[in-house]
């Protein structure tokens, strides 16, 4: 389940987070609301039940560049694990490239000490950003996350199927996990299997489900990942 940030305005409106996460960049806090997001997504992900015979849900929480930039970031990411109890087997952490380009050997760096945690590392909206494919060889990532504009022509549309081909068979070869985002409709689900995704999140399987997590105006919610 891939944990998301929403706020409620004086109106009472959800805002997704496309319409406020600029504002909350540029003026500083989203330092702050990540930190506080990752405790409260760690918090309440340990106390998901786990099915009969098998794991409880992997928690997937996206780090936004300044995020990342922190010194601080490892240790507040240890400290989330700790305080809340939750394995570190079962968080996932996602970061577009750009938040790796500035310097990517301290990226590098930072990542390593990341997984050191225990912790996955997901590349996330890849395919939309430069994809450099010497990024895949250096970085320590553990999944790529297909963007949702190659499944949205999806089983139609000719090139982004040969797109989501290239990168499914590119990540089984390097040992990559993937997980395609945006998948909506059965047909889209079916052409991905064939492809060799075994792993997408969607409307087609879950809407994001509201819970109860509220700090001054924001909400979180979870989209599950099947």
């Amino acid at each position: 389940a891939e944990a998301l940030l929403r706020w409620y305005d004086a109106d009472g409106r959800c805002r997704p987070a496309c319409e406020f996460i600029d504002v909350i960049e540029g003026c500083g806090l989203i330092v702050p609301i990540g930190r506080w997001m990752l405790h409260e997504a760690c918090r309440r992900a340990h106390a998901w039940p786990a099915p009969p015979g098998g794991p409880a849900p992997r928690l997937r929480v996206n780090l936004s560049a300044r995020q990342f930039a922190q010194a601080s970031l490892v240790e507040d990411v240890r400290a989330a694990l700790a305080s809340t109890g939750l394995s570190p087997a079962r968080l996932c952490v996602e970061l577009t490239e750009s938040a790796l380009l500035p310097d990517i050997d301290a990226a590098i760096r930072t990542l390593g000490r990341l997984r050191d945690l225990g912790i996955c590392i997901a590349l996330d909206d890849f395919g939309t950003g430069y994809s450099s494919l010497s990024y895949l060889k250096r970085l320590p990532i553990d999944v790529l996350k297909l963007d949702r504009s190659f499944i949205a022509g999806l089983p139609d549309d000719t090139r982004d199927l040969a797109i989501v081909q290239a990168i499914a068979g590119l990540a089984r070869s390097t040992g990559l996990d993937v997980v395609a985002e945006g998948v909506e409709t059965q047909a889209q689900a079916n052409i991905l299997r064939k492809c060799g995704v075994e792993r997408a999140q969607g409307y087609l399987f879950s809407r994001a489900v509201e819970n109860t997590l509220l700090v001054q105006g924001f909400r979180g919610s979870a989209v599950p990942t099947n």
